[in-house]
């Protein structure tokens, strides 16, 4: 078992590509799951503070570590680019360093199974909590695509997750991401992601996911990102009352942010059915 869990993390290597070759690859449109992945494991990113980051990639979980609660949504995301997006390519306070963290496709694929985009956990005990979103996708440079959509995972007192039996390996890429050059399209190279398959139809039903291979149909519906809204990422948990006021004025500030992301969505659509409606008024008035 040694030897086999050893040679499934030899596996787990990021591999790069061209970003604008892999953009002229991805779907156009609608709600995909783009990742890196083998056979065996699946690659998520997420931020944190060095407190967790550094005990994460040494322990090769999270429980045990004193600034990490399970009690704490913490939300990963299959898109690189959706996590450089959140973290500012790492220059967020508390969102300093990247990790890779391998899951097992099993796990994955469990994980996506229990989701839901509200409610509480499925589960007696109120385990396993995993929360959905679709975001729109994201150009290097921080620009939305608001025609296609990307999951991001919230996980809340998920067993696997926290004791490390769901993870193959954590990888810190804060140097990996500190390197890139994000506002040189042509040459950035970023991990090779692929649409991720989901197999049970069960799930891909529930996921609401676009056929890999099309056809595809824009996603608008102005559901965006709330995630900060927990102030999850990377925080450290403490009882210090202006760490707490500090955090309370970040959610705020994430709050506010999120919701002018999803205004912005609407405000695209409505501006675009005023133009329908102006249009068909100058016609009629032309033919009057």
């Amino acid at each position: 078992q040694l030897q086999e869990a050893r040679a499934v993390r030899s596996q787990c290597v990021i591999v790069t590509e061209n970003y604008e070759a892999q953009r002229k690859r991805w779907p156009p449109a609608g709600r995909h799951i783009t990742a890196l992945y083998t056979d065996d494991a699946i690659l998520v990113y997420q931020a944190y503070n060095r407190e967790i980051a550094k005990y994460a990639v040494e322990h090769k979980k999270f429980q045990g570590c004193e600034h990490f609660s399970p009690e704490r949504m913490t939300w990963i995301k299959t898109n690189f680019l959706w996590m450089m997006y959140r973290s500012g390519w790492g220059g967020k306070r508390n969102q300093e360093c990247t990790l890779g963290i391998w899951l097992k496709r099993s796990a994955f694929d469990q994980y996506i199974s229990w989701a839901s985009t509200k409610g509480g956990s499925r589960f007696a005990d109120g385990t396993n909590l995993v929360r959905l979103q679709w975001d729109p996708d994201h150009t290097p440079s921080g620009t939305k695509i608001n025609l296609r959509r990307d999951i991001q995972l919230g996980l809340k007192r998920v067993t696997g997750f926290v004791s490390g039996e769901d993870i193959i390996d954590i990888q810190d890429l804060t140097e990996f991401v500190a390197t890139r050059d994000y506002s040189n399209y042509e040459n950035l190279l970023s991990p090779r992601e692929e649409i991720y398959r989901v197999t049970d139809e069960k799930t891909v039903r529930s996921l609401r996911l676009s056929p890999p291979d099309g056809p595809w149909e824009s996603d608008t519906t102005g559901e965006d990102d709330d995630e900060d809204r927990q102030a999850d990422e990377g925080k450290c948990n403490n009882n210090n009352n202006n760490n707490n006021n500090n955090n309370n004025n970040n959610n705020n500030n994430n709050n506010n942010n999120s919701n002018n992301d999803g205004e912005e969505g609407l405000v695209e659509g409505v501006t675009t059915t005023r133009r329908k409606v102006s249009r068909k008024q100058q016609r009629r008035q032309q033919r009057q």
